[in-house]
């Protein structure tokens, strides 16, 4: 056998190696619960209800007064019927005071539309998306479910509490009030957009609105869903990279350390599926998460490799 035949013989089961690897994460995913969410659960009947807020944010607040050595920021004021709001990276925005839901039509109300939702922005629409599916048979069971794993097991209040952040005409509050409020051009909506950004945490869950103007691949239906999942996990580690966020085809943790991110990518994987299995459009999406790997090198920096490069290992499909 010459060298050059063996050769292609051993890059070729490599290959083969890791179409098999993948096939089996997809074959597992879509053919069990949601992995081997058992152990995640214990015998119970107890139940969870969510229960949905509505906040209005009015304007992001001008900065008065910085402080650039200490990071001290003045802010301008709220008005009375109002409150300050902080966003992540930074950001602060006037709000009216939140509001908890009572039904679809006063949720309608609080969006200033009736029957008719076509004055409704794309925002907007998914934010009664988000509400329309917590009323959903799937979505019961789902509660079902979650009432019997650990984290609500261990807490007082089984209650999810989802804050729905309505940020339509923040950009052209400036024009109106601009003694208080911020003026924000073209290359702010991105940062708009992350400050807002759907996400779970030990308080609930948040979904803004301006992710849903633009750009997304996936209904907010599927966020929610998918935050949901992460609400009756274990705290995973978070090791999501250099900024703190993750895109879907990341690799997760050190990747000199193969224990490294690997708890992570996990409740990720098992959030995606819970999040994008109700519909065939999702399950492709699902299913590309393997066709390319992104690792970061640098802040909001990242390297993308095919997943059958050969410098991709085994090891690095199981941190996506």
């Amino acid at each position: 056998m010459s060298k050059r035949f063996e050769s292609n013989m051993l890059l070729s089961t490599h290959t083969v190696v890791k179409q098999l690897f993948a096939v089996t994460i997809l074959i597992i995913t879509f053919s069990t619960f949601v992995f081997s969410e058992e152990d995640n659960t214990v015998n119970s009947n107890q139940k969870v209800t969510t229960e949905f807020i509505y906040r209005r944010l009015i304007g992001v607040a001008k900065i008065l007064e910085e402080n650039f050595a200490t990071g001290d920021k003045v802010f301008a004021q709220p008005k009375a019927d109002e409150e300050m709001f902080e966003g992540r990276d930074g950001w602060n925005f006037f709000s009216k005071k939140a509001v908890v839901v009572e039904s679809r039509q006063h949720l309608l109300e609080l969006l200033g539309v009736g029957e008719d939702l076509s004055g409704l922005s794309k925002g907007q629409l998914a934010l009664l998306d988000v509400y329309d599916t917590s009323n959903s048979p799937d979505y019961k069971e789902f509660m079902n479910y979650a009432g019997k794993t650990k984290p609500f097991q261990s807490s007082s209040d089984n209650k999810i509490i989802v804050e729905l952040a309505d940020a339509s005409g923040v950009a052209e509050q400036a024009s109106i009030d601009a003694d208080r409020c911020a003026s924000l051009n073209a290359d702010d909506s991105d940062a708009l957009r992350r400050a807002l950004w759907p996400h779970a945490n030990e308080d609930g869950i948040f979904i803004g609105s301006p992710v849903y103007e633009e750009y997304t691949v996936n209904p907010a239906k599927s966020t929610f869903l998918h935050e949901v999942q992460h609400t009756t996990q274990e705290d995973p580690g978070g090791e999501y990279g250099l900024n703190g966020k993750h895109c879907y085809d990341e690799r997760l943790g050190n990747d000199k350390n193969s224990e490294s991110g690997l708890k992570t990518a996990y409740t990720e994987g098992q959030a995606d599926w819970r999040g994008l299995r109700s519909k065939i459009d999702d399950r492709s999406l699902l299913e590309s998460r393997l066709d390319e790997i992104a690792f970061q090198k640098k802040y909001d920096e990242y390297t993308v490799f095919k997943a059958w490069d050969k410098s991709i290992t085994a090891d690095d499909l199981l941190h996506i």
